[in-house]
């Protein structure tokens, strides 16, 4: 027997087109302690590790639609820190062999001995209780159970001050920011720390789907709704049902989907697509936009009523070149995360290469940085990273040589223009921001954010 203790916050997923072997091994798991899910085949499971953080993932090689393989893939490509399991036949074995070498973490063969089966998840268990955190200055990280941010500028301390007061509320939180700073990453702080941490996160990007697809998903549909709906499914907002609904991108929300959503955030109600039956659903909404939902709203493309019961509160989170003294910290961090995910020495980074590091605009933000890192861990020599094991287009952009580089030094940034665009305006104006406002063709509260941002409030 294991000790049930130590797997009391540990969650095993099954995936199996076997309802029989499902029930017997969940059962048999769960008697050792184990929070156990199961899926019946790899489209669910996908759904499952979407909203709930998962340990390890126990799966059949052979099912109908999506192979175990093809899920072992997916799952090492979005979460690549869960362990997999494949369960396979004798007649499989190299089929299993493989899977191993594209990143499970063992297989088991059928028929499933169950005392063999716990050993594994035993030792894959105490194996991740025992890899080293990733460690870094205390002061610069900001935790949130499972989800970690690190930096310690002011632009960020002020972000982790917003997400600790507002995370117990029930408020709906807006969170703006440039692709790439860590919207998702923010939501999903948000609902570790909320009260509703133990039930589901669930996601939808309103920029990956067209419309007709956009509302099933959101609503769920009754079996015969349309031609390919041969059975009901459940949509996002009943799956978010005691926990959290992540909008992403909600400025490319269609507009006549807005008026659907604002319904349900107002009466919490609605009913699936094809259906008549009243549903009620508590959440707790966060969104999220790269856009300007201002300039939206003047343009007629975003509703104004929706803006405002979204943005009970907003958290705007700064690109990464407005904190570059936090360079260095998220340089440390993905060194050592890369490196021991993929079991290497962590190099060195030369002067050469940390000013180039430092020096980029970042429009890709973060998510870029951690491309960069991740890409210069496997290039380099294992002792050092040169300016040679960075992207070509990090390099060229800051090597202009003689006169050339004293001039692009002394070239404004567009934000600087802005900045100094507006303050005259407002001089013009002695000061009058309506007026200001309306020469800048721009709603007034997005002058107010930009005054602030720029520290030009009088």
């Amino acid at each position: 027997m294991t000790d049930r203790m130590s797997h009391k916050n540990s969650k095993i997923l099954i995936v199996d087109d076997e309802a029989n072997l499902l029930k017997t091994l969940k059962d048999s798991l769960s008697l050792e302690g184990y929070h156990v899910l199961t899926a019946s085949n790899g489209r669910n499971a996908l759904q499952i590790l979407s909203m709930l953080p998962i340990n390890v993932v126990l799966t059949d090689m052979k099912m109908p639609g999506m192979s175990g393989f093809q899920l072992l893939k997916q799952i090492k490509q979005k979460w690549p820190e869960v362990h997999v399991i494949v369960m396979t036949g004798y007649g499989s074995i190299q089929a299993a062999v493989e899977s191993i070498q594209q990143g499970a973490s063992n297989y088991i063969l059928k028929p499933i001995h169950v005392n063999d089966l716990i050993r594994n998840l035993s030792e894959l268990i105490q194996k991740s209780a025992k890899r080293s955190p990733v460690k870094i200055d205390g002061q610069s990280v900001f935790r949130a159970k499972d989800i970690i941010i690190v930096g310690s500028s002011p632009k960020l301390k002020h972000v982790f001050e917003m997400i600790r007061k507002v995370a117990s509320t029930d408020l709906p939180v807006l969170i703006l920011g440039e692709s790439g700073t860590g919207k998702e990453l923010v939501a999903s702080a948000l609902h570790n720390l909320s009260n509703r941490s133990e039930n589901a996160f669930v996601k939808l990007n309103c920029a990956a789907l067209p419309e007709n697809l956009l509302e099933s998903e959101l609503f769920g549909y009754e079996a015969g709704a349309f031609t390919d709906a041969r059975k009901p499914k459940a949509g996002k907002l009943e799956l978010a049902q005691n926990g959290t609904l992540f909008l992403d991108e909600i400025g490319d929300m269609p507009f006549s989907m807005q008026a659907k959503l604002l319904r349900v955030l107002e009466y919490g109600e609605f009913e699936r697509l094809g259906g008549t039956q009243t549903k009620k659903s508590d959440f707790r909404v966060t969104a999220a936009t790269n856009q300007d939902l201002y300039r939206n709203i003047g343009a007629g493309k975003f509703r104004e009523d929706l803006f405002y019961r979204l943005n009970a509160i907003t958290l705007e989170l700064p690109p990464l070149r407005e904190i570059g003294e936090d360079i260095p910290k998220f340089l440390q961090y993905f060194l050592r995360d890369y490196c021991q995910r993929y079991h290497l020495p962590i190099p060195k980074i030369s002067g050469a290469a940390l000013e180039i590091l430092r020096n980029y605009r970042w429009p890709g933000n973060i998510r870029e940085f951690k491309n960069v890192i991740q890409r210069a861990v496997v290039l380099s020599n294992g002792n050092q990273i040169l300016p040679s094991d960075l992207p070509h287009h990090l390099v060229e952009t800051q090597s202009p040589s003689g006169t050339d580089a004293e001039f692009t030094h002394r070239i404004p940034s567009l934000e600087e223009l802005e900045r100094e665009h507006i303050r005259r305006i407002l001089e013009i104006t002695h000061g009058n921001k309506n007026r200001t406002a309306s020469i800048l063709h721009i709603h007034r509260d997005t002058l107010y954010r930009k005054l602030k941002k720029y520290r030009l409030e009088r």
